[in-house]
């Protein structure tokens, strides 16, 4: 009996041993140099109840993940993608243990099955981009979280936002990812690879022959479906965002450096929202007839270059001419606790300690965070010509500063609004009545010799000489600046009203006599004199 026993145990201890080395020859848990072909399906039950039933991925417990998923609801059991489990029991071999790489997502998910915009057609040059590209095949859990596919309020939020919107053309325009600088915010891949080199321009990494357009994904900004955010401060750039913008001598081009505060996780948003060109760029260019507006262009929606008064044309010192009003804490916002005005804005940062800065603290607002990323709602959407018809962000962030007679409403913002625009309107309106410079703000280079936009206007020079009063070509694109500078950053009123106000009036200043010396009046649009 005691020998029957031993060789029993024997026999048992053999097998065990035959399994672990069989699992741990493998190099991996899962086995995979395992044959599987003869494995079968198991009782969906060994999964959930027995072996993985405390099991965590990247966001939580498997089991409960799988229990809240749509894939439960339809039926799709664990074995549905990972394959049949008979040969693995936790150390043999399982088929698939990351399906998404292996593309069985796609076995449901097909390019027929999701469609637009998911998978588009290739049907003209500005053809639209699509949600898989070719560097996000077999790679969903990039957006959705494996084990529980439940579409998220996040994706659908993302979905309607400018960074998803597929037919526009800041993603269509050109193929981004064949052209230098360009794919760096255009691109998903050129922006994870911009962050990751310490903030350098990056050099085209897409080929011509790949169909695709990227957009700005959930992975832009997130490692994983953990939704961690990436590091917007990298240890080559430990001090806030950087950019280098050309500066043109002649025949020397140099590089100048405008170095944003360190904003937090806002540094993420800075990396593209800035403008890639500052009007200090335009000082120091030698600007005269022939010179082409495109030389100094800043490009679009460059908020963080007028919330920390770096992006404009300044004819004046820049301190104290060009200051912040004293109760002005946008820049404040998911930094301190206090705003510099007294007001408590400490929930705008994160319970962590970790700071949100202020891009993140009002576009993504609410809990889960709202990633349309539009504090308000404007008709039609993005247009500076739009009315605000809502403010959702209103209760949890405008509000902590923004109450009693200061209290925002979708009328008193829309006023503001329309104050911005009848002050840029003033401005294109002088620069050609006064000089017969045309601004289209739709066609590059943007100024023209007039209405039908065919001839870009250059005559810098003359411009100036016509106002007399000492003024220089480079003052008079330097007004030029201005107009496309806050004509292409629509928030402009919102992000820095003195800023921004600033840079009108001095620019209308300009035009009016030559000179920059208070003597510009317009009692509708600026009722008491420069802000």
């Amino acid at each position: 009996m005691r020998s029957s026993v031993i060789c029993s145990f024997s026999v048992v201890t053999m097998f065990v041993c035959a399994v672990l080395l069989g699992g741990c020859g493998s190099g991996n848990k899962e086995g995979q140099t395992f044959p599987t072909a003869q494995a079968t399906v198991i009782d969906n039950a060994n999964c959930t109840n027995a072996c993985h039933a405390a099991s965590k991925d990247l966001s939580g417990v498997l089991v409960d993940e799988w229990n809240a998923s749509v894939h439960k609801k339809v039926g799709v059991e664990c074995q549905g993608c990972h394959g049949p489990g008979s040969l693995h029991w936790g150390l043999g071999p399982i088929p698939f243990p990351n399906p998404d790489a292996a593309l069985i997502c796609s076995n449901c998910h097909s390019r027929n099955a999701l469609g637009a915009p998911h998978y588009n057609s290739i049907s003209s040059a500005a053809y639209p981009a699509q949600y898989v590209s070719s560097q996000n095949v077999g790679k969903c859990t990039r957006c959705h979280e494996p084990h529980d596919n439940t579409l998220l309020p996040q994706n659908t939020d993302w979905a309607g936002s400018a960074h998803a919107a597929f037919t526009d053309r800041p993603f269509t325009e050109d193929d981004f990812k064949t052209l230098n600088t360009c794919n760096r915010c255009h691109t998903t891949t050129g922006f994870v690879n911009f962050l990751q080199s310490g903030n350098l321009n990056q050099p085209a990494w897409g080929s011509p022959s790949d169909n695709t357009k990227e957009l700005i994904d959930c992975n832009a900004c997130h490692v994983d479906y953990s939704w961690q955010r990436r590091d917007g401060i990298t240890s080559l750039n430990p001090v806030g965002v950087k950019f280098p913008y050309p500066v043109t001598f002649g025949n020397t081009t140099t590089n100048i450096l405008y170095v944003l505060p360190p904003v937090g996780e806002s540094n993420l948003c800075c990396s593209c929202h800035s403008f890639r060109k500052s009007g200090r760029s335009a000082i120091l260019t030698k600007v005269t007839n022939g010179t082409s507006f495109s030389s100094v262009r800043q490009h679009y929606l460059g908020a963080a270059g007028t919330l920390y008064r770096l992006a404009g044309y300044e004819f004046l010192p820049h301190t104290p001419n060009y200051d912040n009003f004293p109760f002005f804490s946008h820049a404040d916002i998911g930094i301190l606790a206090t705003a510099s005005n007294g007001d408590d804005i400490s929930s705008l940062q994160f319970s962590d300690g970790s700071l949100r800065g202020p891009c993140v603290g009002c576009h993504l607002w609410g809990d889960p965070p709202s990633h349309t990323l539009d504090p308000a709602v404007i008709s039609p959407p993005g247009s500076i010509n739009g009315t605000v018809t809502a403010i959702p962000a209103n209760p949890l962030v405008c509000s902590l500063c923004h109450a009693g007679k200061f209290a925002m409403t979708p009328a008193s913002l829309t006023a503001e609004k329309q104050l911005y625009r009848d002050r840029l309107a003033a401005l294109a309106g002088t620069l050609q009545t006064k000089l017969g410079i045309f601004y289209n703000p739709d066609i590059d280079p943007y100024f023209f010799t007039d209405s039908t936009s065919l001839v870009p206007f250059t005559l810098w020079q003359t411009a100036a000489t016509t106002l007399g009063g000492g003024a220089t070509a480079n003052q008079v694109i330097g007004a030029a600046f201005n107009l496309q500078l806050c004509f292409k950053e629509p928030g402009g009123y919102v992000h820095n009203d003195k800023y921004t106000g600033d840079l009108i009036y001095d620019s209308l200043d300009l035009l009016d006599n030559g000179r920059v010396d208070g003597s510009y009046v317009n009692s509708v649009i600026f009722p008491a004199g420069r802000p």
